[in-house]
């Protein structure tokens, strides 16, 4: 699978119209790791090094489908892959981390048991 088709001209786009050491953090789905690899390969060919990068499943068990990669213009080498991000437990609620991600809001739009 090749990456989107939006990520290189994002990428071109934040490379020529930035200074030296603003941060980029796209968030793109991919195929594996060979998408990942491409995109980490693209960014740094346009001289946005990988600083960052954390992968997000759905699930406990599931593969990872998205990845969270911070960049910075003009950095040196060196990434720190963070651990990964699980949106919801076993059970389909959200995990702790993500109701710590959401807090207020997450509280706030919950829905009241109606009482019909």
């Amino acid at each position: 699978m090749t990456p989107n088709v939006a990520l290189p001209g994002t990428a071109k786009a934040f490379s020529s119209r930035t200074w030296r050491g603003p941060r980029f953090t796209p968030c793109a789905t991919g195929a594996g790791s060979v998408w990942l690899a491409e995109a980490v390969c693209l960014f740094h060919d346009r001289g946005l090094e990988p600083k960052r990068l954390r992968l997000v499943q759905q699930r406990p068990g599931k593969e990872p489908y998205l990845f969270l990669l911070e960049c910075r213009k003009g950095g040196g080498a060196g990434l720190v892959v963070e651990e990964t991000l699980v949106l919801t437990d076993g059970s389909g609620n959200y995990s702790l981390e993500m109701e710590r991600i959401y807090g207020d809001y997450l509280e706030s739009n919950r829905k009241e048991p109606s009482n019909a």
